[in-house]
């Protein structure tokens, strides 16, 4: 078992209701990982995610140093809403072209739903991910919400990214109860 799904296990729900699939890990030597509890620097998909599920829990955080410091309690959050996240591809393809990315994932594919509960429905992360798994996905009898893409929340994407998942998850009623 490799560090990513060490870290993702810890986080495993006990009452799945969501998965989410979303690119490979980033470069190893980032340090960084949405299940990683001591992330430093960038750790935009934790970030925009927490914003969108816990709004009220994330604005008493006068810094993203102050949010990410209780990064635990927020996996446990995550966790307890029955919510999970796969990567596409289980190792990072940091440096790879979104194309050689794609093919990868569709590789992959089979080896991903190992993973994944067909009764519980996915949100796919990312154009690469989208394009790469949303039509293998159907064919196989998986429900997936999203039938365009949402944007990875990064290189000035973040508010699409929050605006596309509060649409999605509210519509399906899957929005996380307040505490």
């Amino acid at each position: 078992m490799n560090p990513y799904e060490e870290a993702r296990n810890i986080y495993q729900p006990e009452n799945l209701r969501l998965q989410f699939i979303s690119e490979s890990p980033p470069d190893p030597q980032q340090q960084r990982y949405f299940y990683f509890e001591q992330v430093r620097t960038g750790d935009s998909l934790f970030l925009e995610m927490m914003k969108v599920l816990y709004p009220g829990e994330v604005a008493t955080f006068a810094t993203v140093k102050a949010l990410r410091a209780e990064k635990p309690y927020f996996l446990n959050r995550f966790r307890q809403s029955g919510f999970i996240i796969h990567p596409a591809w289980p190792e990072s393809l940091a440096g790879h072209s979104a194309k050689k990315r794609e093919q990868r994932y569709g590789q992959h594919f089979w080896d991903l739903t190992e993973q994944l509960d067909k009764q519980v429905p996915i949100l796919l992360i990312s154009a690469t991910v989208h394009r790469a798994l949303y039509d293998a996905l159907k064919i196989a009898g998986y429900t997936v919400l999203n039938r365009q893409s949402i944007p990875f929340p990064n290189s000035g994407q973040q508010a699409v990214f929050r605006r596309e998942l509060r649409r999605l998850l509210e519509a399906h009623e899957l929005m996380p109860e307040g505490v």
